[in-house]
């Protein structure tokens, strides 16, 4: 008894030294974590939303006159643009996006996808082109109303509330970027109240922040979060960086949409006086919360344009009139008559200089 008690203790012992010695290895079994309830299913969000999506095509012509000139470049236009008795013309086409509004045929874009086109295409995601008119666009917020009168339903875009975001927050961009239409990319919300800077003054205000990849093309197309849902319309991209794009809140650009839909009766004037006189001026609050006169466009053919007058100067003063509001300025531009010297005030952010122009 006495040995099998000893043999058994002996046995035991063993056992355990070698399982010491040599670890059992157990196979390992991977088990899948189970799929998570209302995943985000994002190829079916974006099948879904590509046709409310559509590119922008629009046409340009740049001419002007050779009054002799370097005897090179004349050449060179001759070789590769049309001439007409020494006039050169060069041809080019834009692109960008837009969204769809409603079954109307009611398109958001931004205005400088559509500004200075004598004519504008909407490609709709089925591969059908319609000629656009414009409805509305507004310099200051980068936006643009234009329509189309379709042969087919149109399925206008789902708008979120921008109000909402926050940063971290995953979204995906749809758009043109260098032609290849409907292209989708996707990041997250980087920032929210950003700014856009030129010089040493924000031109944009309160835009949306993103890494989602943005290029020459993409303005005017949505940012959308991982509900389908349009929350901001992306209009810049910074050339110099990588990884920087800029929306603007959904919540600010359908605010806008009413303006947008009265603007051919209401600025029928400013037009004018941007034809005229060679800017287009718009009311904005100064750091002082004043109302002062900022020019946001300028024609670079034109004489203002000549003697460099640039987009975030400020008007102070029109003829003897000090400006304040465009309607000031409107009424001032009207009483010019054809041939007459026009005196300018421009502020350029703390210096001021004037000018003088002969009016047309």
């Amino acid at each position: 008894m006495k040995k099998t008690t000893s043999i058994l203790f002996f046995l035991t012992g063993l056992i355990l030294v070698l399982s010491t010695a040599y670890p059992v290895y157990s196979q390992k079994v991977l088990v899948h974590p189970p799929a998570r309830r209302g995943a985000v299913n994002v190829p079916e969000i974006i099948a879904k939303i590509q046709p409310s999506v559509v590119n922008i095509k629009t046409n340009h012509r740049w001419q002007w006159h050779d009054e002799g000139g370097n005897w090179f470049i004349v050449r060179f236009f001759q070789d590769f643009f049309e001439q007409r008795e020494n006039t050169y013309e060069i041809k080019f086409h834009g692109t960008g996006t837009g969204v769809i509004l409603d079954s109307s045929g009611l398109i958001l874009t931004n205005e400088h996808v559509i500004a200075g086109a004598p004519s504008i295409q909407v490609v709709l995601h089925g591969g059908k082109t319609y000629p656009a008119q414009l409805i509305g666009k507004n310099r200051k917020e980068d936006l643009a109303l234009i329509q189309i009168e379709a042969t087919e339903p149109l399925q206008p875009i789902a708008l979120g509330d921008s109000d909402a975001l926050q940063v971290g927050e995953d979204v995906f961009a749809i758009g043109t970027p260098y032609e290849y239409a409907w292209t989708v990319t996707r990041g997250i919300v980087s920032g929210l109240h950003r700014k856009y800077p030129e010089g040493k003054q924000a031109i944009f205000d309160d835009l949306i922040q993103t890494d989602a990849s943005v290029n020459p093309g993409n303005s005017g197309g949505p940012l959308l979060n991982m509900k389908g849902e349009m929350i901001g319309l992306i209009n810049l991209q910074i050339w110099r960086a990588q990884g920087i794009g800029f929306a603007i809140p959904v919540n600010r650009a359908k605010n806008r949409i009413p303006e947008l839909k009265a603007w051919r009766e209401k600025n029928a004037k400013l037009e004018a006086f941007m034809k005229r006189f060679g800017f287009f001026p718009v009311e904005a609050k100064g750091p002082d919360g004043q109302e002062k006169v900022v020019v946001v466009e300028v024609d670079p053919d034109s004489d203002v344009g000549a003697v460099g007058l640039r987009a975030g100067d400020t008007l102070t003063q029109f003829q003897k009139t000090k400006i304040r509001f465009v309607e000031d300025l409107i009424e001032e531009g009207a009483k010019v008559k054809e041939g007459e010297r026009l005196y300018l005030e421009i502020g350029r952010g703390k210096q001021f200089f004037f000018t003088y122009l002969k009016a047309k």
